[in-house]
């Protein structure tokens, strides 16, 4: 309903940057389940191009409950991938700029 009467453009900003905010966050679960494996492989077999990760829907990764990601993980992580901005934590009602 709220997308009916929005710009189309602002739909398409949205959409994609939700979209590169569960691909950033995907690589970040793939990474801390299986990080230490790639980089045994990478020790055993130093020849070879490992890169196994796929956008995320070709394997099962754990919950962030399971891997224990915390919600200020997940902000941190936006923030360094400027999908947030820098002063995100200074952010209140006050200081908004709509």
């Amino acid at each position: 309903e709220e997308q009916k009467s929005m710009d189309q453009n602002a739909v398409f900003t949205i959409t994609k940057k939700h979209t590169r905010a569960m691909d950033c966050l995907n690589v970040y679960k793939y990474e801390k389940t299986y990080g230490y494996i790639n980089k045994l492989f990478k020790v055993i077999f130093p020849n070879i191009e490992l890169s196994y990760y796929k956008d995320g829907k070709f394997c099962n990764l754990p919950t962030l409950k399971e891997l224990k990601i915390k919600n200020s993980d997940i902000i941190e992580l936006w923030i360094n991938h400027k999908l947030l901005p820098l002063n995100f934590y200074e952010i209140n009602e006050n200081n908004i700029n709509l």
